[in-house]
């Protein structure tokens, strides 16, 4: 992790993402937090869903590397546009220097969490290849019905990430509520159609194979 957002008010405490602030960004210099970017912020009231949502991602954008923002209480469109963005959230109040290093112990320890697992999960459930020509396919209905202790994004996020392939073929009884949101962010479409045993066949493409 090499730095964290905070929104903050007038008086350099953490506000709502519905009040107007800025968001400063700070990364963790020779065991001192330093101050590395200031972006204003605010919220119209009179904008649209679409123009708000805009102005938002237009924001993230800029806040380079970071994956991680704190404020007061986060919801509605930021919560959504951050969750696309795989940012971590923290709601919480005060200023930063009350916070920063036990958000940096949290971070710490999710990431060495999440790299366990995902070792864990690519290593025990990888796709089965069907041909020479990079396609795959995976029973992930059946998976999660053998160990309940993993999740979709466990099984699958590391062979998207990690993995060269044409396409890649989901058996499962529903369409992971993720997909829609994260799959687009990572480079990839996907179709889905109804087979006659009743469950669904998800195709994930890269994106340079659409049409």
């Amino acid at each position: 992790m090499n730095s964290i957002a905070v929104l903050l008010n007038g008086y350099g405490e953490t506000c709502s993402w519905l009040d107007d602030g800025e968001i400063k960004l700070y990364k963790r210099e020779n065991q001192e937090w330093i101050e590395s970017k200031s972006l204003p912020y605010s919220i119209s009231t009179n904008s649209n869903i679409i123009n708000i949502r805009k102005n938002l991602s237009d924001l993230v954008e800029k806040l380079d590397d970071c994956k991680v923002l704190v404020a007061k209480e986060v919801s509605g469109q930021l919560f959504s546009i951050l969750e696309s963005y795989f940012f971590n959230v923290y709601e919480l109040s005060g200023t930063p220097s009350n916070f920063l290093e036990s958000v940096l112990i949290s971070e710490t320890k999710l990431q060495k969490e999440e790299k366990l697992l995902a070792s864990q999960a690519s290593n025990k459930f990888f796709p089965e290849k069907i041909d020479n020509y990079g396609n795959y396919t995976i029973d992930l209905k059946k998976l999660l019905q053998e160990d309940g202790t993993v999740s979709s994004k466990q099984i699958l996020i590391p062979f998207l990430k990690d993995e060269e392939f044409e396409s890649l073929e989901v058996v499962c009884d529903h369409v992971p509520k993720w997909f829609d949101r994260e799959l687009a962010h990572m480079g990839y479409n996907f179709h889905t159609i109804t087979r006659k045993d009743g469950n669904i066949s998800v195709s994930i493409f890269p994106k340079r194979n659409s049409k």
